[in-house]
């Protein structure tokens, strides 16, 4: 294994659409914060502020204090509901329109920076998509992480419209176990995917914290 920042400075000097060439498409799983609403409260999976990591409709409760390597980040817009399309070009209009739209109400829409997480206990790389208000607050203090080890936790936080958990990020007193490169390799290959998709998945915390806009 190498040492995290010599393995994530190689894409600074590389094209990222040659490496897509590269690779099978396909997607990685999602990582979130489950919320009372959510599929894996709903089921049982997981308890309100415990992180999970969703893939192929099943969830899996990874509990608080949650060991990650933030890697890279970048910006994304969704759109959920009957036509599901997402941009991660933000001066494209697809972006454009979808951004405009979060700002409403019930709008089913997103936008904000998606990061691409690596889980040492799982072995697994995922993305991080804060794409509601209160997800885009927490922006900073994750692109503050990149490339360390990490502790993910949630916080419980409430206004007039109700109460809910968002993600928080500390650094870890302990350096994680790394990645092999060939993981990174195929993890960032699906990370960046096409630059606009009509074919984006979408977990039900996606589609629940669209609704909320919290």
């Amino acid at each position: 294994m190498s040492d995290v920042n010599s393995l994530l400075a190689k894409y600074q000097n590389n094209n990222p659409t040659d490496i897509v060439n590269k690779m099978s498409a396909s997607y990685l799983p999602y990582a979130g914060v489950a919320n009372g609403l959510s599929a894996a409260v709903q089921s049982g999976m997981a308890k309100p502020g415990h992180w999970t990591l969703t893939a192929n409709g099943g969830i899996k409760s990874l509990g608080v204090d949650v060991d990650a390597i933030p890697c890279f980040v970048h910006m994304k817009a969704l759109r959920t509901g009957d036509s599901v399309e997402s941009s991660l070009d933000p001066d494209s209009d697809v972006f454009k329109k979808i951004a405009s739209d979060a700002m409403g109400v019930n709008s089913g829409c997103m936008f904000g920076p998606e990061f691409l997480v690596y889980f040492p206990a799982e072995q697994q790389f995922a993305t991080l998509f804060l794409g509601s208000k209160s997800g885009r607050r927490q922006a900073g203090a994750f692109t503050a992480m990149l490339g360390k080890s990490v502790k993910l936790n949630s916080e419980l936080v409430k206004n007039a419209k109700g109460s809910w958990y968002v993600p928080k990020v500390a650094e870890s007193a302990t350096p994680h176990v790394p990645f092999a490169e060939k993981d990174l390799d195929e993890a960032y290959a699906k990370y960046k995917g096409p630059v606009a998709s009509k074919e984006a998945p979408v977990t039900p915390e996606a589609a629940e914290a669209a609704g909320r806009a919290r």
